[in-house]
């Protein structure tokens, strides 16, 4: 079987495209064409496979085959010197290669200073928890997630323990060198796709067991310093029929802030689905971000063709009924004691 880049060239070339002109059609880079050509990229992302295959208006024959092309490269590719392996280490110390250089270093307790090289007071910290999904969601789209933990700088005590709350930057800086690396500027969007409710401990139990979808947004709003204390999360608008919520950062600018909010604005509003197990999508969602080169992406993630850019503020909007939807998975003493835990971090 030719390998994945031949026969993405292969399929370009008969299509006669070149690569500038592959990547505007699968909203992708040319540096990741090249990349995916050339086999320093062979595993891509799903939805990156099916844009490919859109772009190149492959049959299901062909498409399929290239698909098969990209998976036998996530299966058979051996490891080599400086690659990452196919899943993270559950030694996630011994994977980032620092071994036991910060042995004796502890986490803190989300939300609490500490002396830590890497950890912050209030209100500038953020859980690492963020770092770590960052880093497994690398892994599974085929990227170098060791490569990345290193550029970033990234202390493996980050990868020790569950609680401990560090500078915002790191993970901001995960999130432009692993769009580099990937060559997509909507990367947020696709590994969204690795989010699974539960992922975010406690924050996320306070959803899901709220007994509906607006008492579940209520907690999220009021405990968002459980993740972050450099964000604010709030109601910007209600009326009878419908309520806005805006996600905004306190201290953060450049590109890797502008990853990392676009990633915020689509978690909050995939929890929708996920909580009521409904199909619920907000009216519309309004991005402080420039807009892209195509919105297609956007409107199918966020479920809503009215995506706007360039807005002074991050917004979601949604109907009032929805929020009234029950969540399945309610537990009211459950709740009140994750409440009362919630708030006493909090404090």
């Amino acid at each position: 079987m030719a390998s994945f880049g031949d026969l993405l060239r292969s399929h370009r070339q008969a299509a006669s495209l070149s690569q500038e002109e592959l990547a505007i059609a699968a909203e992708l880079s040319t540096r990741a064409i090249g990349n995916m050509e050339r086999g320093l990229t062979s595993r891509p992302y799903p939805r990156t496979l099916r844009l490919l295959a859109s772009a190149l208006g492959l049959d299901d024959t062909a498409a399929s085959e290239l698909i098969s092309a990209a998976t036998s490269a996530r299966r058979d590719e051996p490891v080599q010197d400086g690659q990452a392996p196919r899943r993270l280490s559950a030694d996630l110390p011994g994977f980032t290669g620092r071994g036991d250089e910060t042995n004796g270093l502890r986490e803190h307790p989300a939300g609490r200073a500490g002396s830590t090289p890497g950890t912050t007071a209030a209100p500038r910290g953020e859980s690492v928890k963020m770092v770590r999904f960052l880093a497994r969601a690398v892994e599974a789209g085929g990227g170098n997630a060791r490569q990345l933990i290193s550029d970033a700088q990234i202390p493996d005590w980050f990868f020790r323990g569950e609680e401990a709350m560090v500078s915002p930057h790191f993970a901001m800086r995960m999130w432009e060198l692993a769009e580099h690396e990937f060559g997509d500027p909507q990367l947020p969007l696709t590994v969204l796709a690795h989010y699974q409710p539960g992922e975010l401990d406690l924050y996320d139990y306070l959803f899901t067991t709220a007994p509906t979808l607006r008492d579940g947004f209520d907690l999220s709003c009021r405990y968002l310093q459980l993740l972050t204390t450099n964000a604010r999360l709030e109601i910007a608008a209600e009326t009878d029929r419908e309520v806005t919520y805006s996600y905004r950062h306190l201290d953060a600018d450049g590109r890797g802030a502008e990853l990392a909010l676009q990633f915020s604005a689509a978690v909050f509003c995939a929890r929708a689905s996920a909580g009521t197990r409904q199909p619920i999508a907000p009216i519309r969602v309004a991005l402080t971000q420039p807009a892209p080169r195509s919105h297609r992406t956007f409107s199918e993630t966020f479920g809503t063709s009215r995506v706007d850019f360039g807005a002074p503020l991050t917004t979601f909007t949604f109907r009032a009924h929805d929020l009234n939807l029950p969540m399945p998975g309610a537990d009211p003493a459950l709740n009140r004691i994750l409440t009362s835990y919630a708030a006493m971090l909090a404090q």
